[in-house]
């Protein structure tokens, strides 16, 4: 079972490097990381020597305890795995010495909805996309995208995007069966938020 599991992994993170290739190659940006704010955002200096800031596209981490703010609104493992994922994020970046982001839209807060990838951007190995490597290590889950509605929010807007949502859930369903990072626990007792 855990060949088949690797198996699919890598055939799906091919698959998912395959149709990023496509999408990356016509749109992607070597930048400099000024901050990671969290496990899903970023602050980066754009080409243009400009601050923006960066949302990791398709992924949402854990909430960190805002002391007076959210205290009450978090899960009890919630503050622990978003520490971590923030912490494995900072690691991942200071020991990639090219980051490049790939732009996707904005969002409503004018954050730049994006896929992060360290070294080369069509590198086909097996977690040089940042995105779909927090949600293998089970730091995130799959969110914020969808391909039900083109009427909601957060819906896949081309075939790429649709091609890399299947693939992110298809990593997150991976994650879960090993029980990687937060998949140990329920996820209500990681997540306070639910998805809608």
């Amino acid at each position: 079972m855990k060949k088949l599991l690797s198996f699919v992994f890598i055939f799906f993170n091919f698959s998912l490097f395959s149709c990023s290739f496509n999408l990356a190659s016509q749109n992607y940006e070597q930048i400099k990381v000024l901050k990671i704010t969290d496990g899903d955002t970023i602050e980066i200096l754009n080409k243009d020597n400009q601050k923006e800031i960066i949302r990791l596209y398709g992924v949402d981490t854990p909430e960190t305890l805002k002391p007076r703010y959210n205290d009450e609104q978090l899960a009890k493992y919630e503050d622990q795995y978003a520490k971590l994922a923030k912490r494995k994020l900072i690691t991942k970046i200071q020991n990639n010495s090219k980051i490049y982001i790939q732009r996707i839209t904005k969002d409503t807060y004018k954050r730049t909805v994006a896929l992060v990838y360290y070294n080369e951007p069509f590198n086909y190995s097996s977690n040089s996309l940042i995105n779909s490597w927090l949600i293998y290590e089970g730091l995130a889950r799959v969110a914020f995208i969808q391909a039900e509605s083109p009427k909601k929010a957060f819906y896949t807007q081309t075939k790429d995007q649709f091609e890399y949502y299947k693939t992110i859930l298809e990593i997150e369903k991976v994650a879960s069966s090993k029980q990687k990072g937060f998949w140990k626990h329920p996820i209500s007792q990681v997540f306070y938020k639910k998805l809608t």
